[in-house]
């Protein structure tokens, strides 16, 4: 029963995300080759938790499917989106399905 849940649950993971995708993009990492023609979700002005409540960052949260790019290399590893380049700085949220990371944009 456990694994066909499992199973469901990739499955809903899978279409939500590439239905939500509102750009294609391509994660480079240095010594590694790049990964082109991400499905990615683009959030611009991410709101973060701070010791004051909420705020806006400055920062772009990237969210794509973890099977099609299962690790990122932090504050290394950058996404190239519609002409702009972001620097991962950190992982939001990892749910083993679908992750989000919290980027900068960089020159």
């Amino acid at each position: 029963m456990k694994g066909r849940f499992a199973a469901a649950l990739s499955r809903m993971h899978c279409v939500g995300a590439r239905r939500l995708a509102d750009s294609v993009g391509r994660y480079l990492e240095p010594g590694k080759p790049p990964v082109e023609g991400l499905q990615l979700q683009v959030d611009r002005n991410l709101v973060r938790t701070g010791p004051d409540g909420l705020f806006r960052s400055g920062q772009v949260g990237i969210t794509w499917l973890k099977r099609d790019l299962p690790t990122v290399a932090l504050r290394a590893g950058v996404f190239e989106v519609d002409g702009q380049r972001l620097l991962i700085e950190d992982i939001d949220d990892d749910d083993g399905h679908v992750v989000t990371a919290a980027c900068m944009v960089t020159p």
